[in-house]
């Protein structure tokens, strides 16, 4: 039996859970590698959560292995007319295996929103994000500033089809997506 890889969008998620997520969110290992690295206060973040029950530009999801907290993904910027969203993403110290496959994931959230462009950003000196969007997740670099690169990717080939994704998920782990797909609908 495969470990059960589970994706699952705040809305769903309970207090105890997003709180969980903030303390991983405002953890030295994540916050250096962010582009905002302030604290985030817990009540600035549950109603930064509970804003997130109405909004369509936007989608955060907690990352469970085994029901485990490892990470979160998120589509930002998310546009259904121009088919266009912002990707981010931040994992546990020590889930390096599941970044990839939580990743596959989010793109087969944003293809079945009718997504097919993916873009983000990374900061020059985080060295392993900027190897992984690049070689593994095979971003195209598109640009570069003093302190970010620049990515983007294209979804609608073959290759990035949902069949393709979750074939790749599904070797390693037993895939659970749970997110509010109509409320992105036109």
């Amino acid at each position: 039996m495969l470990p059960k890889l589970s994706i699952v969008d705040f809305s769903y998620l309970d207090k105890t859970k997003l709180l969980e997520i903030l303390a991983l969110r405002n953890s030295d290992y994540v916050r250096e590698k962010m582009a905002s690295s302030e604290e985030i206060l817990e009540d600035t973040h549950l109603l930064f959560c509970e804003s997130l029950k109405q909004r369509t530009d936007v989608l955060f999801c907690g990352v469970y292995l085994e029901n485990k907290l490892v990470g979160v993904i998120d589509l930002k910027e998310i546009d259904l007319n121009s088919k266009f969203y912002e990707s981010g993403c931040y994992f546990c110290k020590d889930s390096k295996n599941i970044t990839y496959f939580a990743n596959l994931a989010a793109f087969i959230i944003a293809k079945e929103i009718g997504l097919t462009k993916a873009t983000c950003y990374v900061k020059k000196d985080n060295i392993q994000a900027v190897l992984f969007n690049t070689m593994k997740l095979r971003y195209k670099t598109t640009k570069e500033t003093d302190v970010f690169y620049y990515f983007e990717k294209d979804l609608a080939t073959p290759k990035n089809s949902i069949d393709n994704l979750k074939a790749k998920i599904s070797s390693s782990y037993e895939l659970v997506i749970n997110f509010n797909k109509s409320k992105y609908s036109k």
